[in-house]
């Protein structure tokens, strides 16, 4: 884009004295002739004002977003395993300790399960027992239906009982019963295993060998492994500069993650964003996301404060002005096609090195056009100029 500096100057109006205006000293007819002459008053010139010119020509650029968060890096999954059942720990896992890596469906611990074994094998005895009640039961009704049809009575029986419904439907909800009673059994017996959900660290073991754990108490604390999130708060003018949430997703915007105190970076991506503004800030925070965080180089830990950089969305018809063209009353001035100075007002898209991207007006949007770079207060609108050299290099 090529810059200019322009000398404009605003031209001098002067008026003329009148052709037919009297020399001092002569009476015209019907005058007073000790009357004294009268001079015409000079107009003083107006001044010459140097200014420097932008030529500009509407272009598309990408708006670039510094957020500085300061956000802690967060696990995607974190979880306070608890005990499920009672009992005493009867094995405990070489790779269970806070800082081991552990993978899903990995042992950590086990409890003394004999009253658990005990106990599933007395539900199956019932669930059997069950069985045998409800099929004898169903021979029985299809009995009692035999004899009503040859007992030579019409219509039906007076009551379900001499058919033996009502006895079949309890057999039957005994047998339900039966094989709850086992499953609860079956994984209370299946619960003195304690395994890890999911990939991920060990943060705290909270049990030891040999002791003895209640129902609901802690055993260790896990964080996933799979993905980090970093959640960002960003300004409503942050949020205008990027695309929408659609193209932020589904093209997994991509996003710089940069330590705050050794300056190491890792590539992440856009993964949600909330949809509510934070009681703190009043902002609306994006989630991005890196995948493997421990298999980064470095490694990304938990806990690490950073900062991202986002690439803003392209925005067409903008034109890069330095800062200092957006007068106090936040006015881009500029020279028309009749050489008069317009001006019109604008809100920076977005702002990048010490200059400022605004929005083209329709009526400037195919031309090249001379923008000043540093209007003064006291310019007016309609001012006439003279541009007198110009630079189109």
């Amino acid at each position: 884009m090529a810059v200019g500096v322009l000398i404009v100057t605003a031209i001098a109006v002067q008026q003329q004295v009148s052709a037919n205006a009297s020399p001092p000293g002569t009476q015209k007819q019907g005058e007073r002739p000790d009357k004294p002459a009268m001079s015409p008053k000079a107009m003083p010139p107006q001044l010459v004002a140097e200014v420097s010119i932008v030529w500009l020509q509407p272009a598309e650029y990408q708006a670039q977003v510094q957020v500085q968060a300061y956000g802690s890096v967060e696990p995607h999954f974190e979880v306070d395993l608890t005990a499920q059942i009672e009992g005493q720990i009867e094995t405990v896992s070489t790779q269970f300790d806070s800082g081991y890596h552990v993978h899903a469906g990995d042992e950590l611990v086990t409890l003394e399960d004999s009253e658990y074994i005990a106990a599933l094998a007395e539900a199956k005895q019932s669930l059997a027992e069950a069985h045998v009640a409800l099929l004898e039961e169903e021979r029985q009704g299809k009995q009692a239906l035999l004899e009503w049809q040859h007992s030579g009575l019409d219509g039906e029986p007076d009551s379900e009982l001499v058919l033996r419904k009502p006895q079949l439907q309890a057999a039957q909800r005994r047998y339900e019963q039966a094989q709850s009673a086992v499953k609860y059994a079956q994984r209370n017996l299946d619960y003195t295993h304690v395994k890890a959900p999911f990939d991920g660290i060990v943060i705290t073991r909270d049990v030891a060998l040999g002791g003895y754990v209640q129902k609901g108490s802690a055993i260790a604390t896990l964080q996933s492994t799979d993905r980090a999130e970093i959640s960002l708060a960003l300004s409503e003018s942050d949020w205008q500069s990027l695309p929408d949430m659609t193209t932020l997703q589904g093209q997994r915007w991509p996003v710089t993650l940069t330590h705050v105190e050794s300056q190491q970076t890792w590539q992440a991506y856009v993964l949600r964003a909330e949809q509510h503004l934070t009681d703190e800030t009043r902002q609306r925070r994006l989630i991005v996301a890196v995948d493997n965080p421990f298999e980064q180089t470095p490694a990304l830990y938990t806990g690490t404060f950073v900062s991202a950089e986002l690439p803003g969305q392209q925005r067409n018809n903008l034109w890069q002005l330095p800062s200092t063209a957006l007068s106090p009353r936040g006015e881009i001035w500029y020279v028309d096609d009749d050489n008069l100075l317009a001006k019109f007002s604008a809100t920076p898209v977005f702002s990048r090195d010490n200059n400022i991207f605004v929005s083209v007006p329709d009526a400037l949007q195919d031309k090249r056009t001379a923008v000043l770079a540093k209007p003064l207060n006291s310019y007016l609108t309609g001012m006439k100029v003279k541009i007198m050299e110009l630079d189109r290099e």
